[in-house]
């Protein structure tokens, strides 16, 4: 073999290596959430007297402003829940 057929050959398999790394990087490689949902919750509005629950909220301040609205004419309690996560959310 001619020396310039073994430099084209090496730099071919080179120039091949590298371009199946990056296509394996970048289209092989799975990442997982890296969020912590544990410390989510979700807070419930129930009138005392009732069963259902008369608002849900994600944030404690928005849950405790609808109480605070509506006390004139309700006794609400707040009830903390976490969701239920599902595996694969």
């Amino acid at each position: 073999m001619k020396e310039a057929t073994k430099t084209q050959i090496k730099e071919a398999l080179i120039g091949g290596a590298i371009a199946f790394v990056i296509m394996w990087v970048a289209c092989g490689c799975k990442t997982t959430p890296q969020h912590d949902f544990s410390d989510r919750y979700r807070y419930y509005v129930l009138d005392v007297n009732g069963s259902e629950p008369d608002a849900v909220f994600d944030d404690i301040d928005d849950a405790e402003s609808y109480v605070e609205n509506f006390k004139e004419f309700h006794n609400y309690r707040i009830q903390r829940v976490q969701p239920l996560l599902v595996k694969g959310q």
